[in-house]
């Protein structure tokens, strides 16, 4: 979609990611603030349990979180809502 404009700003130190992990929030927090921020609504309880899945297993829970954050921003839901 924007290739490196976003993914720079996505993988950012001092960028939303960093500051949310280094506050100690939890998946679930961290999920439902994207979601909020993105989508304006918050997740359903399978998209809580699926990417709560998908965060846990993913071998770096940082790059997870991007690729949660890339997803959101190159959905549909978020080109309308934008």
């Amino acid at each position: 979609m924007a290739g490196s404009t976003y993914t720079t700003k996505l993988s950012a130190p001092g960028g939303r990611i960093d500051r949310l992990l280094a506050a100690g929030a939890s998946n679930k927090q961290i999920v439902e603030e994207f979601y909020l921020a993105a989508l304006t609504r918050y997740p359903t309880a399978r998209e809580k349990r699926l990417l709560g899945e998908m965060i846990r297993e993913h071998a770096s829970r940082r790059q997870a979180l991007e690729s949660l954050v890339w997803g959101l921003v190159s959905s549909r839901e978020f080109a309308y809502n934008h």
